[in-house]
């Protein structure tokens, strides 16, 4: 078989009495049509030749037991995209130009590989012109495709045969895209859905694709697992609602990961609890909702993972009276929810909205709790919240507790700063592994602090605040040397202050691998013998930690921390240098 190499090959058919299929190729991946305005060129059908009965050899009519179903998905999953179905927050990513070309040819080599092939090359789209391009007869009118004439039978086995190897959907607002009766057309004539394999389905932008959102409802089936619908405003809430809510029913409630960053409505929030086996949900750029309908959290007994942004609505305090129709009959409003299974919280906005909305929230697993505060109005009221948040999550979920993150961004005009005292007594969570706090003004007690990392054994990464009002000293470095003793990460501000003795009857090996460093100069005189001292109390303390500076706009000169930088880095390689030395003299005399 020759194709000129000037003519991009749009579609091939071969034809055969024991095979015939299409494949749609071009000379980039199947999405590269959205963006595309012209018609696919056909070459001619293609008669059972030798050239072509060398590459659809008889003698592989039946698979070859070597290339079992195993070992080819081990070799064609390395030209899938790199995102996983498992991961939904994943950003997507068409296939490689040279991906897509190894792929076609590999459909063309034999039957052994076809169906493979063209699996990974199908597996994702970001348009759906790809499928509806294979109609005999597309044209665009208006900006939208349409198919002229009779649709028969075998086109829609055509474009069954690609739709069912879709797993990955994207669908946004270009310039062409089909019209909505194409879609009413396909689910009269096929009486499956038309992606039967979709798990996931992905629209970065709802504002110019209501057509799309309307008909796409028809294509799907109860394989869909992940949603995400991004950017929508207040009048396309309604749309959004709407197909939630048909979803919640055509899919019989199998969606798993939900993602609405949008203005999401109370009516849109209430049609969320229909999905009973959800375990991710994302919201974001709420509109003002009532603080009792988060209560209904508690019917997602799978829920794992439970982002929550309120920074851009207010959350109504009273208990609202929602409307009653036959679907939220049976809506109840719990007083105090249990989230058994929750293992991820993450909840930001302004203090008070943050309180109404944990109010009825009771997890007792938790594994990780992220909290990030804005708010407009006094110190003491944020303070008085966070020391609620902590206190309840903390004492409730203490044994299972591994990660705590809080984040405080104070009032630009604000002089207050957050303090350690400000947190509950978090010295309890025993099997802490994460703590990361982050605050532009930070009243740092040196005592309150090493109370805290004492009772915390298994601690594997400590991020502090880049600007102490007291900017703890080397020493610092001492106390969690030997009170972490599985430490591999710190972030957190440093005066390079001299050391007079270096550290002595240091312990077994420790395995902080990196610390990053806000660089704090005090006019020390930047001298080779004060930069191999400070460098060498670092070294002897974690030997194979790399020292990071992380620079703000507010960092002062960094000269002195730069040269220890490089001092380290020196010490390092004379010391892996002395040992590999010592291993092998030793090895030389042992022969």
């Amino acid at each position: 078989m020759s194709t000129s190499s000037s003519t991009p090959i749009s579609r091939v058919v071969f034809e055969s009495p024991s095979l015939s299929v299409d494949i749609l190729s071009q000379s980039s991946s199947p999405s590269s049509f959205g963006n595309s305005n012209q018609s696919p060129i056909d070459s001619d059908s293609l008669s059972t030749t030798s050239s072509q009965n060398d590459i659809f050899s008889p003698n592989l009519s039946v698979m070859n037991p070597v290339f079992t179903t195993g070992i080819l998905r081990e070799i064609f999953k390395n030209f899938e995209p790199v995102f996983s179905t498992r991961y939904p927050n994943f950003p997507l990513a068409s296939h490689d130009l040279h991906d897509c070309r190894c792929l076609f040819s590999a459909a063309l080599t034999c039957k052994t590989f076809l169906d493979p092939a063209l699996d990974s090359l199908w597996f994702y789209l970001d348009s759906m012109l790809p499928l509806f391009r294979l109609f005999p007869s597309p044209k665009l009118m208006n900006g939208k495709y349409v198919v002229h004439g009779n649709i028969q039978v075998e086109d829609v086995e055509r474009v069954s045969r690609y739709a069912r190897r879709v797993k990955i959907l994207l669908f946004h607002a270009s310039e062409i895209r089909p019209t909505q009766h194409l879609y009413l057309q396909l689910s009269q004539l096929i009486p499956a859905p038309l992606f039967p394999s979709l798990c996931r389905l992905e629209s970065p932008t709802v504002q110019k694709v209501p057509d799309v959102i309307d008909g796409i409802l028809i294509a799907l089936s109860p394989a869909l697992r992940v949603l995400t619908f991004n950017s929508f405003t207040v009048a396309e809430d309604a749309l959004i609602g709407a197909f939630i809510s048909s979803l919640a029913v055509k899919t019989t409630s199998n969606l798993t990961h939900l993602v609405l960053y949008g203005h999401v409505s109370t009516d849109t929030l209430l049609h969320i609890f229909e999905f009973e086996n959800l375990q991710s949900l994302e919201l974001a750029l709420l509109q003002d909702v009532a603080a009792n309908v988060f209560t209904l959290l508690d019917k997602l007994e799978n829920l794992s993972n439970l982002i929550i942004d309120v920074q851009r609505c207010s959350v109504i305090p009273s208990r609202v009276s929602l409307p009653i129709t036959p679907r939220r009959s049976r809506y109840s409003f719990p007083p105090s929810p249990t989230l058994k299974r929750l293992k991820k919280l993450h909840v930001s906005g302004k203090p008070v909205d943050i309180v109404l909305v944990l109010s009825g929230t009771r997890p007792s697993h938790l594994q990780s709790f992220s909290l990030e505060c804005y708010h407009d109005t006094s110190y003491a009221i944020c303070s008085t919240t966070i020391i609620r948040c902590l206190e309840g999550y903390v004492f409730r979920s203490h044994p299972s507790l591994y990660t705590l993150n809080f984040t405080h961004h104070p009032p630009l005009t604000s002089k207050c700063h957050f303090s350690l005292t400000d947190l509950p007594n978090i010295t309890s969570l025993c099997s802490l592994e994460n703590f990361s706090l982050e605050t532009s003004l930070f009243s740092a007690n040196i005592e309150k602090l090493e109370e805290f990392v004492s009772a915390w054994p298994n601690l594997k990464v400590l991020i502090l605040p880049l600007f102490w009002s007291d900017v703890p000293t080397l020493t610092f470095l001492a106390t969690l040397r030997t009170f972490c003793p599985c430490l591999q990460e710190v972030h957190l501000p440093l005066i390079p202050e001299v050391p007079t003795l270096l550290p002595a009857n240091i312990p077994a090996y420790h395995p902080l691998k990196k610390l990053f460093v806000t660089p704090i100069e005090t006019g020390q005189e930047a001298t080779f013998e004060n930069q191999l001292r400070v460098s060498q109390f670092i070294t002897q303390l974690f030997p194979d930690a790399a020292v990071d500076l992380r620079r703000t706009s507010n960092s002062t000169s960094t000269g002195f921390w730069e040269k220890v930088q490089a001092t380290v880095k020196l010490c390092q390689e004379v010391r892996k240098r002395t040992i590999a030395f010592s291993v092998n003299h030793h090895k030389g005399i042992a022969r």
